[in-house]
């Protein structure tokens, strides 16, 4: 299914190979599933990028992330959404794993859906000085834009 994706999303993006070098067309889909996604990625082609996306569904929290920061990318907020709550809630415990989704939203501009990440992640290890004062500057900022 994810190699029909991939094979779709090239097929869209390079619906024209006139004038293209010879074999352009042949290279690029030759390319693996993460190859053409990153080559996408790289154009800021983020809905092809995620149809091309291999990991998905992978249990790294790593790859989780960046299937999340993918998702936002490409304007799908829903499936977004539904892999940062299941890593939340995997990791409920690790304030690492919280950092990095805060982190995530935060690069994003998305600082506000950041808080709540930040803040549990305070409450599970309140010693994280420099992550108290990004919260509490979110916070007033948030508290301006009221």
């Amino acid at each position: 299914v994810e190699a029909a994706a991939s094979e779709r999303a090239a097929r869209l993006a390079f619906a024209d190979f006139a004038g293209a070098a010879p074999g352009a067309e042949a290279a690029f889909l030759a390319l693996s599933p993460e190859q053409k996604a990153r080559y996408f990625i790289d154009r800021g082609n983020y809905a092809a990028a995620w149809e091309a996306w291999p990991g998905k569904e992978s249990l790294g929290i790593v790859e989780r992330l960046q299937s999340a920061r993918l998702a936002l990318l490409a304007g799908r907020e829903k499936d977004a959404q539904e892999r940062i709550a299941l890593l939340a809630g995997e990791n409920e415990g690790d304030h690492r794993v919280l950092n990095s989704i805060g982190n995530l939203l935060f690069d994003l501009k998305r600082a506000e859906e950041a808080l709540p990440f930040y803040r549990e992640s305070l409450r599970l290890a309140p010693s994280q000085e420099a992550l108290r004062s990004r919260a509490e500057w979110i916070a007033r900022a948030a508290s301006r834009d009221d």
